[in-house]
């Protein structure tokens, strides 16, 4: 579905937020960009009072355009995928309950999309609970996401992310349901196997998240392990219906580097098993 009113839909799934999600729609609401925009949000079956709060918002500002879905608690993959599946924009971009947009996120980034028109998606640099702290370094005004550079480097965070509409629908890009670790990963790099992506160096967004995973506790980490190995597989199951190939090789290279990678994330949860200065 597509509306020539509609540039950009905000995809924010949610699920006990209420601590957060008001922040998260403020910064879209504060937002410099001028062209039209539609907020839809998809309870992910909360139990607190965060569908309250959303509604409240959607109250004192009926001037935005703003869906308000529910579903039964399935994850982040089925909620963005419900979002995906009714929105109207030319573009899609996401952001996680708990996270902010600078105010000219969107703005910047849309006018970096028209103007780059073969990109299927991009990301942003962005804040670590500070606004002095950022993910990446800022050498370059942006840098191209390669296929394979990604499969050793993450190179965008949820939260920054936008997404051409066009190309979604096109090839049915979609989260997996029903995986919780590394869903985020699994579809940016099926994006980025056909179609070029970019990152802009501008910090555009700010995450409130612990360093690693949440605490960095080891169960996570090593739930974590097992879906960076799965999405591996899958990939290497992907090599015929795509133009750049895993070879076997480097197949095997994935799953070493998985491991030494799970080995250095439990090293770095432990040196910082403690919030980021500024929470």
């Amino acid at each position: 579905m597509y509306s020539n009113d509609i540039e950009v839909s905000v995809i924010i799934p949610y699920y006990n937020s209420e601590m957060t999600i008001e922040r998260a729609l403020m910064s879209v609401y504060r937002q410099t960009f001028r062209q039209p925009i539609e907020i839809i949000l998809i309870n992910d079956g909360s139990t607190d009072r965060s569908p309250s709060i959303v509604e409240s918002f959607i109250r004192q500002h009926p001037e935005m355009k703003i869906k308000h879905l529910e579903q039964v608690n399935s994850g982040p993959s089925r909620a963005r995928n419900k979002g995906l599946d009714t929105a109207e924009g030319k573009y899609a971009a996401f952001l996680d309950s708990d996270d902010t947009w600078s105010p000219e996120k969107l703005e910047v980034q849309t006018e970096f999309m028209n103007k780059h028109p073969e990109v299927a998606i991009s990301g942003t640099n962005y804040f670590i609970n500070s606004d002095e702290t950022t993910k990446y370094g800022r050498e370059e005004n942006w840098i191209q996401a390669d296929f394979k550079r990604m499969l050793f480097k993450v190179f965008f965070c949820m939260s920054t992310v936008m997404v051409k509409r066009s190309v979604m629908e096109e090839n049915r890009f979609r989260f997996l349901e029903g995986k919780h670790y590394g869903e985020d990963l699994l579809f940016f790099l099926q994006i980025v196997r056909r179609y070029p992506g970019a990152r802009l160096s501008k910090p555009l967004a700010k995450q409130y998240k612990f360093l690693y995973g949440q605490g960095g506790l080891t169960q996570n980490l090593r739930k974590l392990l097992v879906h960076d190995l799965d999405n591996v597989r899958i990939l290497y199951r992907q090599n015929g219906g795509n133009p750049v190939k895993i070879g076997f090789l480097l197949h095997k290279w994935l799953f070493v580097y998985s491991f030494l990678k799970h080995v250095v994330r439990l090293y770095k949860s432990r040196k910082y098993r403690k919030p980021v200065k500024g929470v």
